[in-house]
């Protein structure tokens, strides 16, 4: 008896569990294809297996032997099932070792699951109909706090179960879905960037028999990315790119679980927003699907909206109508306006850069049948302004058609366009395009290609092998094209840092065959391609022509090419032997000897198309010289070149009869092995090294060493200022060090041995130099830190920083001097334009010179302070003219044991605030002015000569002061007087190298000067005296 009983239980359980498997195997096969309820159908239905780890609290076995005990029912009654109920509890689940046993037996999911399930079943068993599943009984939970679907997290998962008259019922599922992938906040993650989006709905499987499944979701801010992903893990898509986005909207679904494959049984709708969709990192998109419904086989949208919350003028609307069986017959509209085609390329995964540009409106139709191949499409666009590749395509007004052998593209008609028919068609470049073709599974062949635009034609056709035949040698694929006066205009951004128009009308022809599975091998390839492009123009300057000839006749490519460019003629030729297994990398990889030369390359007509902003200045449009090469190309990274440049000048200074050059390019790094010549009637070697790809600037970086000896200074200014040149003469000899970047560096020293500054000789003159250029902005900076010298028989040493200024021309400066004992004599004829000077002193002291974009001496500003020793009474200019008003006092032999002077620079001016000369015979006080550019002088000065310390000035003081009152000037007058008038006030005019005297009454000197004159020059105190505001003398006392 116990044997049969547990022979009983036992093939009661095994049925039961053979049954319940067997039944959702054949489900599960069946909706396979509705991947997200299949993972929840295998993770519901297979838990009462008993085979898998976790908590199972029941003891089944028990309450069966129970059961089994029971008498059966008499004859004739209504068969009342008996159920075994039991407790299935399932805790924390191990789903990956769950998928992975599924896997076993077929039911697998081909994903990475991770994540742990606890289920909570009541099953019932009939146990007197153990063979029909429809009996069958199911009520419970399952729950799971995280769930890991590749990058897909679900948390907080719970949903109920019931499965009774053979129907599976999964109400009240929900849970939050977050991009695993993404950091969460409390990792360190961008805010809101985890944010968890949820799902809620509800399900039904008609299982016993098989029959319906229905699907119910309401999803809100679900990541598509996880989503996707999972999908491409089921489509096993390598080289899908990454897409990205939120969704948000509601999804129901209908239909038979045994035809659940076929789309003409499907009964369903969607209504969703997708919020930032993105391709790649391409330009986000929010979609509204509006209304999609399936039903009877036919997918339906109304109205589907595309717009960019990055991109507002992108906008589209589409609607389709597809059969998704039989000819599969479809109808699409869609419409756009001011569509960014650079957004479309990035969307279908063409990386546009700047390549594509522009915007189209678009007006689409297309019907057809896809399963026939057969459709047909016709549409309109329209352009003001599309660019591919930098060529304008002009003005885009046009209507084309197109279907499965066909395509034409025309402009619209005036009278399409509702305007008068004899309304000009001004800016269309576009005019025809017919050609026929036809997609075979084996080949792909265009043919009677008529093309009319850029003012010329191009004609062809070609055949591409594909397919079955893609290696049949038997076959051949062919390119014929051939193209006569078409006239581009391209915008030369598209290949250099500026953007200047470049014109040009060509002609030529492609006749090429290559043998079916061929294309790598250029040795089994025969045809030749030429091409004539002339009228090249660059803005409106015509700049030369070029022909070129490429062929292949199975043992070797040619190619030949020679024209004129910039005034000068090129020309370039090799050819290349190529064995039968050698590949196109191989033979542009092959050391291959390419020669090109240039000859007598104009450089003014160069630097006509370089824009300002490259040029450090606009006197660079002056540029000019010939520029010739020869060259090799040993392969594609490695060039070596011979350069001569003659007769190179700015504007109509020739600085160089001919400059040699060797250079080396290697991987984008150019080496300067020797750069030699004449510059500025001096001479110049360079050698070193720039990288060209670096990208630390325009240039790229580098090191230059630059030698030059006994160059002409004023020429090599040039290149830096033409004021700066303007002020400076004579030769200079250093060293420089030139590196690079973004700006390009300059530093070395400079030596002079006879120089001139502003006229004045400057000798033994060495300096360090610091400099820097930017190529971008074009400003410069200049500056000599340490600079010293010798000038009119003193030193000099100082420092200077000249910058380009924001204005059209002129530099900005700072500079700080200081001399010592120097001639002024001598500085003073040099300025004057003579060499030689018979008056001699000498000073010390400081001078600040500035200014803001300086062009002449006007803009200078600065202070000078000076102290004067040990000089003669004759070299003060205008002193010798004095000798006539001061009797016989004479100055020829006068020395000056002291003096200084200061003042300030400013409006082309040195005013002199204070000017004071004094020696025991001798006092001199004076201020004014002195013109820089001309030397000519505005002073005023009082003289006096005698003995400033004799009893005879207190005894005429005493005299003096006797007066009731006194006023300042009547003091002086009545002093003067009694020294028999030998102080004088005069103004000094002319140039300092021929200065000229006016006498002045002493009357009309300011009572500041004679105050300061009668207490610094005769040293009398008069703090005691009261003086009188009258200056009439007032009569003596008795």
């Amino acid at each position: 008896m116990t044997i049969e009983t547990h022979s009983f239980t036992f093939s009661m359980r095994f049925k039961a569990v053979m049954t319940i498997q067997s039944t959702l195997k054949t489900a599960v096969y069946r909706v396979r294809t509705i991947w997200g309820l299949g993972i929840w159908l295998f993770l519901l239905g297979t838990f009462g297996i008993g085979t898998l780890g976790g908590a199972r609290i029941a003891n089944a076995q028990e309450q069966a032997e129970s059961l089994v005990k029971a008498a059966p029912p008499a004859n004739g009654e209504a068969k009342k099932i008996r159920y075994w109920t039991s407790q299935w509890n399932f805790d924390e689940i191990d789903v990956k070792k769950l998928n992975h046993r599924l896997d076993r037996i077929g039911l697998g999911v081909p994903i990475d699951l991770n994540g742990n399930v606890t289920v909570r079943f009541e099953v019932s068993v009939p146990l007197n109909a153990l063979t029909d599943a429809k009996k069958y009984r199911i009520d419970g939970l399952v729950s799971a706090n995280r769930l890991r679907f590749e990058k897909l997290l679900l948390s907080d998962f719970q949903a109920t179960v019931e499965l009774d008259e053979g129907v599976m019922r999964i109400d009240r599922f929900s849970g939050n879905l977050i991009d695993a992938s993404v950091p969460s906040q409390s990792s360190g993650g961008a805010s809101g960037s985890s944010r968890p989006g949820s799902v809620v709905g509800d399900a039904a499987i008609e299982l016993s028999p098989l029959k319906d499944l229905q699907i119910n979701l309401d999803v809100e801010s679900i990541p598509v990315q996880p989503l996707y992903d999972l999908l491409i893990v089921f489509s096993q898509d390598k080289k899908s790119e990454p897409l990205s986005g939120i969704a948000s909207g509601k999804i129901q679904f209908a239909g038979p679980v045994e035809n659940v494959g076929e789309i003409a049984s499907w009964n369903a709708t969607a209504n969703l927003q997708v919020n930032r969709l993105s391709r790649a990192g391409s330009l986000p998109l929010n979609i509204r699907t509006g209304v999609v419904s399936i039903s009877g086989g036919v997918l339906a949208a109304e109205r589907l909206e595309v717009e960019s919350p990055q991109a507002a003028g992108l906008s589209a609307v589409a609607s389709a109508r597809v059969e998704m069986v039989g000819d599969q017959a479809f109808r699409i509209a869609a419409r756009s306006n001011d569509l960014p085609l650079g957004v479309v390329a990035d969307l279908v995964g063409f990386s546009a850069n700047s390549t594509i540009e522009g915007e189209l409106d678009l007006d689409l139709r297309a019907d057809g049948k896809l399963a026939r191949s057969q459709w047909a499409s016709s549409g309109r666009l329209a352009s003001p302004n599309l660019r591919i590749a930098g060529v304008d395509l002009g003005l885009i007004e046009h209507a084309f058609t197109l279907d499965e052998t066909h395509i034409e593209i025309h402009p619209i008609s005036q009278g399409e366009a509702g305007l008068p028919m004899d309304a000009p068609e001004n800016g269309v470049i576009l005019k025809r395009v017919l050609a026929e073709y036809n997609v075979a599974n084996d080949r792909f062949e265009l043919s009677n290609l008529v093309a009319d635009l850029f003012q010329g034609q191009v004609t062809g056709s070609a055949t591409i092998l594909k397919g079955a035949v893609v290696d049949d040698p038997a076959e051949t694929n062919q390119i014929n094209l051939a193209w006569k006066d078409v006239s581009p205009i391209f915008h030369s951004d598209a290949l250099f840092p500026f953007d200047v128009l470049l014109s040009l009308r060509t002609s030529g022809q492609v006749d090429w065959k290559v043998p079916a599975g061929q294309w790598r091998f250029p040795a089994k390839q025969i045809g030749e391609a030429t091409i004539e492009i002339d009228s090249i123009k660059l803005g409106e300057e015509s700049i030369g022509n070029l022909t070129a000839l490429v062929s292949s006749d199975g043992s070797s490519m040619e190619l030949g090419g020679q024209g004129m460019l910039f005034g000068g003629k090129v020309s370039v030729r090799t050819v290349a032997p190529a064995d039968t297994k050698m590949s196109w990398q191989d033979l542009f990889g092959k050391p291959t000897a390419i020669d090109f030369s240039a000859a007598s390359i104009e450089l003014n007509r160069l630097v006509t198309f370089v824009p300002d902003r490259y040029l450090p200045s606009l006197r660079y449009r002056e540029l000019r010289g010939r520029l010739s090469l020869d060259g090799t190309v040993e392969t594609p990274s490695e060039v070596s070149a011979k350069l001569r440049l003659d007769r190179l000048g700015l504007g109509p200074v020739v600085l160089s009869r001919q400059i040699d050059a060797v250079v080396r390019l290697s991987d984008r790094v150019m080496r300067i092995d020797r750069l030699t010549g004449n510059f500025a009637d001096g001479r110049i070697d360079v050698v070193g090294r720039w990288d060209l790809q670096a990208g630390a600037g325009p240039l790229g970086e580098g090191n230059l060493d630059v030698r030059f000896e006994a160059v002409d200074a004023s020429q090599s200014m040039l290149w830096v200022s033409e004021t700066i040149a303007s002020y400076v003469e004579g030769t200079m000899s250093g060293n420089l060090s030139v590196s690079g970047g973004e700006p390009l560096r300059v530093r070395g020293s400079v030596q002079a041995s006879d120089t001139m500054v502003t006229n004045i000789a400057v000798r033994d003159v060495h300096s360090g130099i610091l400099a820097a250029y930017s190529v971008q902005s074009g400003r410069w900076d200049f500056e000599l830190p340490s600079l010293v010298g010798a000038t009119a028989g003193g030193r000099l040493k100082g420092a200077a920083r000249f910058h380009s200024t924001s204005r059209a021309s002129g530099f900005d400066l700072q500079s700080q001097w200081s001399f010592d004992r120097v001639d002024f004599g001598q500085l003073i004829a040099q300025a004057s334009g003579s060499r030689s000077s018979t008056n001699h002193g000498q000073i010390r002291g400081s001078l600040v010179l500035a200014g803001e974009g300086i062009k002449g001496l006007n803009d200078l500003k600065g202070s000078f302070e000076t102290e004067l020793d040990g000089s003669q009474a004759s070299a003060i200019p205008g002193l010798s003219e004095a000798q006539r008003f001061l009797g016989v006092v004479p100055l020829a032999g006068i020395r000056i044991d002291d003096g200084r002077m200061n003042g300030t620079i400013a409006g082309g001016r040195a005013s002199i605030q204070e000017l004071v000369l004094s020696s025991s015979p001798l006092k001199v006080i004076a201020d004014g002015s002195v013109q820089l550019a001309n030397q000519r002088m505005e002073i005023a000065a009082v003289i006096s000569t005698g003995n400033f310390e004799s009893n005879q000035l207190a005894d005429a003081y005493l005299q003096a002061i006797a007066l009731d009152y006194v006023s300042p000037i009547s003091l002086l007058i009545r002093i003067n007087q009694l020294l028999s008038n030998r102080t004088i006030y005069v103004d000094v005019v002319g140039t300092l190298s021929d200065p000229s005297l006016r006498l002045k009454p002493l009357s009309t000197l300011r009572d500041e000067a004679v105050r300061y004159l009668l207490g610094e020059v005769f040293g009398l105190n008069c703090s005691g005296i009261l003086f009188s505001d009258s200056d009439d003398m007032p009569s003596v006392k008795p």
